[in-house]
């Protein structure tokens, strides 16, 4: 074997095992996030399957919104839906491995293109490889199934066909390339943008100016050509010049987002211990044909993230794109620094292989400190319980709704991917009336979740559902109620439901307990829990509770807290409907927290709590006892977190048709 051709074969065992290292470690993230992916993902996942199904490019179906900025793997991952199974998990787990793949191949490429700049030097094409493999976000953000290492392999591929023999299929090669990159993010137009000037620049300089002149016009031209039709046909799909996940997010910007966006990029070069610096060392490569664009869109595009305040995800993912060029411009960066210790140390020439301890030193350093404060502990570790909880309820939730029911949320992605529910977008990715909206303060706030939906206009949808955590309050007396009849297994709270009890029943109210300031002649209380009843509020160390009217009963002592025991009982009352309602908040012990109705000292109905402070209606079934006589007992007998129970708005109905 030649000795030209031997560190070439080393070179490419390198590469191949620096893949299989990025396959290996992204495989295992998504082992820790049980095989989930992020509410982002699921929103491309989503559009796909639409796109699968026949349906088109749509989230929810009929209304065309171009909730998505990531056009090309909405596609690639549509055509690939059918290998799923159809399955909701299946597909997550095929696009998982789409993308994982997608990472390890685009480790190949940097490779390939580590050797057009050192095709005679292996340590800086191994420098460059390792930053980028140890890279903590470029692996977790790999097996999050988004389309950042879609976008990676083709601008990768662009440079590798630009920069190759200018034969046909190189030729053909980079126009493909250039306009899959700006099908795959409309920002990515930037990098084609200064490749072009680039390249028009590298032309002019060149032997045959006019000729060269005439390919890249060719190139690119070509590749703005396929754009332009893919453009005027999303315009007259969508109806807008940008996709609307742009107007929820940038719209209105006039510069108050970059302080956001400085705390961004510094988060992003801190949690790789500032090594990223090293590739502003890179300007002095403005010659070089490869380096210069490639600082320049570098450069650029940071200066466009900070400008938009980047993003609200752990683990920096705008930058992610960036991950493997700012590891060639670093490595050109150290390769200059030994050519320079090498010159000042000609007579020792093992000094220069310094420089490369210190570089083995720097990967080392980005791959434990990216283990340390990387997206795998503030997104895989901290937050895979919470989504796999997400998605269990939603999965759950699907499978107990009513055909055509739909839901407004902010998690649109779970909800419409896993639970199939027409979804009504709180923060509007998916709502261009909401999108579209000016709000006073917007680049300040979480990225991408600054305008909120009217929610006069999201109410007048009449939606099936709310989801916990949005317009919690008021509701009650909009015609929702808090449905807390849900599998404690699911560690949900509950879910605001549209009350259709009194309408589907034929109900009318026929008589009411609202509790009022004491005394309530006829009731019993034993124990310090209720010891001061009913209460106006809750005292400032308790949670703020949402649902009740007025006055209400609570067992959490306005000192002693959870601390304390008792027993409410009330006065004898006849029972003269055919359904009980009550709200119902506190703990969810139902032995010792509770409420109870006796008739003749036997219980025939009973609720409790749902460890939250979120009055939840209950519905007692009473015809079989009308014209008896019957009683209330509220019991506390726990102490502890969550050890107190509250009611109120205690009615009778009665069927009208009777």
């Amino acid at each position: 074997m030649s000795s030209r051709v031997r560190p070439l074969l080393n070179g490419w065992v390198w590469a191949i095992g620096g893949a299989l290292i990025v396959a290996a470690l992204a495989f295992e993230w998504s082992r820790r996030y049980h095989h989930n992916v992020c509410d982002d993902s699921l929103i491309s996942l989503q559009y796909a399957r639409n796109v699968a199904r026949g349906l088109g490019f749509v989230f929810n179906s009929g209304e065309r919104v171009e909730g998505f900025t990531n056009f090309l793997w909405v596609s690639v991952l549509a055509l690939a839906h059918p290998l799923s199974g159809g399955t909701s998990t299946g597909f997550v787990r095929l696009a998982t491995g789409m993308s994982i793949a997608l990472a390890a191949l685009d480790i190949l490429l940097l490779y390939r293109l580590a050797r057009m700049v050192w095709p005679r030097r292996l340590l800086p094409v191994l420098f460059a490889l390792g930053l980028c493999v140890f890279d903590n976000s470029y692996t977790v953000w790999a097996m999050q199934a988004l389309e950042s290492h879609l976008l990676i392999f083709t601008i990768l591929a662009s440079c590798l066909f630009l920069w190759g023999p200018p034969n046909r299929c190189n030729v053909t090669g980079a126009v493909l390339s250039l306009a899959a990159t700006m099908m795959t993010r409309p920002d990515a137009a930037l990098f084609v943008a200064v490749m072009g000037v680039s390249e028009m620049l590298q032309a002019w300089r060149s032997s045959e100016p006019n000729r060269a002149l005439g390919r890249v016009v060719a190139i690119f031209g070509a590749a703005a050509l396929i754009f332009g039709f893919y453009f005027l046909w999303r315009y007259q799909y969508f109806g807008y010049l940008l996709p609307n996940t742009f107007y929820v997010k940038a719209s209105g910007l006039r510069g108050e987002a970059v302080a956001r966006g400085w705390r961004y990029l510094h988060g992003f070069l801190s949690d790789r211990a500032y090594v990223p610096l090293l590739a502003l060392g890179a300007v002095l490569g403005v010659r070089d044909r490869i380096i210069r664009p490639l600082f320049t869109w570098a450069f650029l595009y940071s200066a466009y993230v900070v400008y938009v305040g980047g993003d609200f995800y752990p683990g920096h993912r705008f930058f992610v794109v960036l991950t493997p060029f700012a590891a060639l411009l670093c490595a050109y960066t150290l390769d200059l620094l030994a050519a320079w210790v090498r010159a000042r140390c000609s007579e020792r020439p093992r000094v220069a292989s310094g420089v490369w301890v210190l570089g083995t030193a720097l990967v080392v350093t980005i791959g434990i400190r990216g283990l340390m404060v990387g997206p795998l502990q503030t997104e895989v570790i901290r937050w895979g319980g919470e989504v796999e909880r997400v998605r269990a309820f939603m999965q759950w939730l699907g499978e107990h709704s009513p055909p055509d029911a739909s839901i407004v949320t902010g998690d649109i992605g779970s909800s419409g991917y896993y639970a199939n529910l027409h979804v009504y977008d709180f923060f509007g990715i998916i709502d261009p009336v909401t999108a579209h909206q000016r709000p006073t303060r917007l680049g300040r706030g979480k990225a991408g979740h600054e305008k909120h939906a009217d929610p006069d206009y999201l109410l007048a949808k009449k939606p099936t559902y709310i989801k916990w955590g949005y317009m919690d309050h008021g509701l009650y007396e909009r015609g929702y109620y808090f449905d807390a009849d849900l599998p404690p297994s699911l560690d949900v709270a509950g879910i605001w439901r549209r009350d259709e009890l009194v309408e589907k029943r034929n109900l009318e109210l026929l008589s009411s307990l609202p509790f009022q300031k004491a005394p309530y002649p006829g009731w019993t209380e034993a124990g310090e829990a209720f010891e001061s009843w009913p209460v106006r509020s809750a005292p400032p160390h308790q949670g703020r509770p949402v649902g009740q009217v007025g006055w209400f009963v609570s067992s959490y002592h306005r000192i002693k807290g959870d601390a304390v025991v008792g027993e409410l009982r009330s006065a004898p009352m006849l029972l003269e409907g055919d359904v009980l309602t009550l709200r119902v908040a506190g703990g969810r012990i139902p032995e010792a927290l509770k409420v109870e109705l006796l008739v003749d000292g036997e219980v025939v109905a009973s609720a409790t709590g749902h460890d939250n402070d979120i009055f939840a209606r209950k519905v007692w079934e009473i015809s079989d006892y009308r014209g008896r006589t019957g009683t209330l007992r509220i019991v506390d007998e726990a102490v502890g977190g969550w050890g107190h129970i509250m009611v109120d708005e205690i009615q009778q109905w009665v069927e009208g048709a009777r």
